[in-house]
């Protein structure tokens, strides 16, 4: 019961960002999740890098409930700056098609 659950937050960690139209709410849905993740990340790093660690059979397990969900964030926040450029793209080339037809007309 808890692997599609683990699957259904890790793809609305990876849609949510891309759905955002305003920035300001990427920016915040981004932080107040990626925040925590960097934290957990610097503790697991200082846990492991200790000397009296050894290890365990559960450590990969931990660190794959920790690594889905910061790669889909960190993917879905990419898929939204490649929205971010093709809509810039667009935008500069209906300028220049209505700027094209702007001159076409005067002539």
């Amino acid at each position: 019961m808890e692997q599609p659950l683990f699957l259904l937050i890790s793809f609305a960690l990876l849609i949510t960002p891309v759905l955002f139209t305003r920035w300001r709410w990427f920016w915040i849905f981004c932080c107040a999740l990626g925040i925590p993740m960097a934290l957990a990340w610097a503790q697991n790093f200082c846990a492991v890098s200790r000397p009296e660690n050894t290890g365990s059979p559960d450590a990969a397990l931990g660190l794959a409930f920790l690594l889905v969900p910061t790669v889909a964030l960190a993917l879905g926040m990419f898929l939204r700056y490649l929205r971010w450029i093709v809509e810039v793209l667009m935008s500069e080339h209906k300028e220049r098609r209505s700027a094209a037809s702007s001159q076409a007309r005067s002539r």
